[in-house]
């Protein structure tokens, strides 16, 4: 997976995102991530969806909105308030 598709991300990653991703599989797959994450010692995780953080602070992580950086639309947009204790800047 060296560089034989130099665009992997909008060619492939991004539409099947799309077209896969649902609430209940972000959710799913975010208490999987926690546990993991809690059993190595981890305590603390930015989520980028409001599904994945409810899920961490569900399971007992702390977790903290992140902001995408990425010009790519994504599938659920998050509906946390910025604040400048954030450090988010658009």
């Amino acid at each position: 997976m060296d560089d034989d598709c130099p665009d992997r991300l909008k060619r492939f990653l991004f539409p099947l995102e799309q077209e896969a991703w649902t609430e209940e599989l972000a959710c799913l797959d975010a208490k999987y991530a926690a546990a993991v994450m809690l059993l190595s010692g981890v305590t603390t995780a930015v989520g980028m969806y409001e599904e994945v953080i409810r899920a961490f602070l569900t399971m007992g992580l702390r977790s903290f909105p992140g902001e995408m950086v990425i010009c790519q639309k994504a599938p659920a947009a998050m509906d946390f308030p910025l604040t400048a204790d954030s450090f988010c800047y658009k």
